[in-house]
């Protein structure tokens, strides 16, 4: 698999779109059902990073996922990848790119961009939970990692790679698995997920 260099290309073929985010005051608020509301409250207790240096080592790798998504995604913070990732954070998305993406400038610059893409996405997590690598990964890391199932809504409302806003809405799901350094910053996101409107929109043009 490639490494894209430069400037953060589109991507190819099928693919418009990866993970996409944001929120802004056009965030629709999330109505969560009772019976995972008491979920709810514990991520909030622990909503300070100062809070994490009295987890051990699972409980902080846990507490960074759920940044990732609450801090970063949903309260459309990018800087906050700075906190919680190393500098050399690679994200793949193991289904729409054939291409990884390396660095954190480089990563942010991708979430930037999706998330100018949906200005009111928004991901809500329906599970998570540290699993132990069986395998050695490519940076020969066998520890601990986080996987996360989550549903993304979000609406097409401003330019994506160029392309022009559809206005359409979009609901999907899919898995991240979060991978982390000795000093429990994220160091690889590797993402399998369904498609948006939007691609599924392309994939159907390039099949036909």
């Amino acid at each position: 698999m490639s490494t894209a260099v430069g400037r953060c290309p589109a991507p190819r073929g099928r693919s418009i779109l990866l993970g996409q985010r944001l929120s802004s005051p056009a965030v629709r608020p999330h109505q969560p059902q009772q019976r995972n509301g008491r979920a709810q409250l514990i991520t909030r207790s622990v909503s300070s990073p100062r809070q994490s240096s009295t987890l051990g080592k699972t409980d902080r790798r846990i507490f960074a996922a759920k940044r990732y998504f609450h801090s970063l995604w949903n309260d459309s913070k990018v800087d906050v990848l700075s906190e919680i990732a190393s500098e050399s954070i690679i994200h793949s998305d193991k289904v729409w790119l054939d291409y990884d993406l390396v660095g954190i400038k480089r990563v942010k610059q991708l979430y930037s961009g999706y998330m100018a893409g949906y200005p009111d996405c928004h991901y809500d997590i329906t599970a998570i939970g540290a699993a132990q690598m069986l395998s050695e990964s490519e940076d020969g890391n066998m520890d601990t990692c986080v996987m996360v199932h989550w549903r993304f809504r979000g609406t097409n409302l401003g330019t994506l790679w160029d392309v022009p806003p559809s206005g359409r809405h979009s609901e999907f799901s899919g898995v991240h698995v979060l991978r982390f350094d000795e000093d429990d910053h994220i160091s690889r996101i590797e993402s399998y997920r369904q498609s948006s409107k939007e691609e599924h929109g392309r994939l159907s043009m390039d099949m036909y």
